[in-house]
């Protein structure tokens, strides 16, 4: 049996095909909870990032922070129903990684703690995909790793794509966006430039946000 589709367009089936994976939620938040009333960080509230080398601990519970802000503050439905997606684990994944790839990019413009933050959040999201995974039903575990490897892959090719996409010009971006995001199938010009624009818009207010550690996308 063929698992695989198109690796090089990120086509993905068998788990990651699984409906309704928005029903799943994630465990993440007690360790989380656990620790945000006991993290204090030497910042002034009017600086954009931390002004010295956090600690580990510090750079684990933060980026869980970031991660966790992320994926609640979206509205999934919104994005399946606006650009025609499945409600699957795939469809979930393709916007948060755009997502978690917009506020990296933002992250990695502190040089003090940026590379690691990003990490910490990147790490948070996988700790998530696995969570939510582990309570799907009838999944062959062999299958699963390849499937999360080759995922990984791309998740990691991507956003060097849309680094280099969104320096570049919107042509460049809406490219890598029908590629990556859309996969490939035929779409609307307009569903296109309303998501280049989107981003552009969600790319700037985060570079003019004062306080990055509260920061929330919008309920698209």
């Amino acid at each position: 049996m063929l698992i695989f589709r198109n690796i090089a367009r990120g086509h993905c089936i068998n788990v990651f095909n699984h409906t309704k994976f928005s029903l799943i939620k994630n465990d993440i938040r007690p360790s989380v909870s656990f620790f945000k009333a006991k993290l204090h960080i030497n910042s002034s509230m009017n600086d954009k990032f931390y002004q010295q080398p956090l600690k580990n601990y510090e750079l684990q519970v933060q980026g869980s922070l970031f991660y966790e802000n992320i994926v609640d503050g979206l509205c999934y439905d919104k994005f399946y129903r606006e650009y025609c997606m499945p409600d699957t684990l795939f469809s979930w994944f393709l916007v948060t990684e755009l997502h978690v790839w917009m506020f990296s990019f933002q992250l990695m413009q502190d040089a003090i703690n940026g590379e690691k933050l990003r990490n910490s959040l990147i790490e948070t999201m996988w700790n998530d995909i696995n969570t939510r995974i582990k309570k799907l039903k009838g999944v062959n575990t062999s299958v699963l790793k390849y499937q999360i490897k080759e995922l990984s892959e791309q998740f990691n090719a991507s956003l060097i794509s849309y680094d280099e996409a969104i320096q570049s010009n919107d042509v460049k971006l809406a490219n890598h966006l029908w590629f990556r995001f859309f996969q490939s199938t035929p779409r609307n010009a307009s569903e296109i430039e309303n998501l280049v624009a989107y981003i552009r818009e969600q790319v700037k207010i985060l570079n003019a946000c004062q306080e990055i550690q509260h920061f929330r996308f919008p309920d698209k």
